[in-house]
């Protein structure tokens, strides 16, 4: 048989054809090994659709949770609320992610980023826990020694 009539030519596929869920299909081949046809398929990634399910939503989420480094001090509960809110987001999009993903015991980059996005929102939780902390114990010695002066001069 002619080689022409066992297989379509790439350049007659659709473009319906080569759109996929996930990838675009850039090049199919046939290639002749002895008595073996093979077809070698080339498929491109779609990142459009990583970049606004994953990162355009996690970076926000990042903004924000610096936004809360600028509360008042007066605000410090509604901070921690904000970056423990955030992080319970990140990790339902971190979940859905890798049950998305093929199961590997690898590392990914999008594991690495989603861990690392996980990882601010706890970071500023602790820090500002800490200034917090800080503050109140200062505010007391504070008073304290105003007390202390307040009672000295009096006598």
């Amino acid at each position: 048989m002619n080689k022409d009539k066992l297989a379509m030519n790439f350049k007659e596929l659709n473009a319906d054809d080569k759109d996929l869920i996930m990838f675009t299909i850039t090049d199919v081949k046939l290639v002749r090994k002895g008595h073996q046809v093979h077809m070698a398929i080339t498929l491109k990634r779609k990142i459009q659709k990583e970049m606004l399910t994953t990162y355009l939503p996690t970076v926000l989420l990042l903004v924000i949770t610096y936004a809360t480094t600028f509360f008042k001090p007066i605000y410090f509960e509604a901070s921690l609320t904000v970056n423990l809110t955030i992080m319970l987001v990140m990790t339902t999009i971190f979940t859905s992610k890798i049950e998305e993903l093929p199961p590997t015991s690898d590392t990914k980059m999008i594991d690495i980023w989603l861990i690392f996005c996980n990882l601010v929102p706890f970071a500023f939780t602790l820090i500002q826990t800490a200034i917090e902390s800080y503050r109140e114990e200062d505010e007391r010695s504070t008073v304290g020694l105003k007390r202390r002066l307040e009672e000295g001069s009096q006598v």
